[in-house]
């Protein structure tokens, strides 16, 4: 486009031209498209509460989890091994595992054996 558009030769007349019905149309298609986002958003709430009742119960379940492990876990008291535990243990191991265990002793470096 070398040439440069004058004006004056131009006019008041519009260069482009709609075709009939064109307006009538992108009318309609506009309309069709809002009642087609209303109907959706209308849609959108029903959704979101089942969302919501489902994350709900997926914690709930998951606080209940929880909840056992914490009482099965404050349940089970710990027992407390005394000498007399461990002189009976070492008895019930055989001649071969109580020399081991004694020959591991006699090695430990943090004991003093003097």
């Amino acid at each position: 486009m070398d040439e440069k558009m004058i004006f004056e030769q131009v006019g008041k007349k519009m260069p482009y031209r709609v075709p009939e019905g064109a307006m009538e149309e992108m009318k309609a298609q506009v309309l069709e498209s809002l009642q087609n986002e209303r109907a959706e958003a209308k849609r959108r709430p029903a959704r979101s509460i089942r969302l919501m009742r489902r994350l709900s119960v997926g914690i709930a379940v998951a606080a209940l989890v929880v909840v056992a492990f914490v009482v099965a876990g404050s349940l089970h008291k710990p027992t407390s091994v005394g000498m007399d535990d461990v002189e009976v243990a070492f008895a019930e191991l055989s001649e071969s595992d109580q020399a081991y265990m004694l020959s591991v002793y006699e090695d430990e470096l943090f004991f003093d054996n003097n």
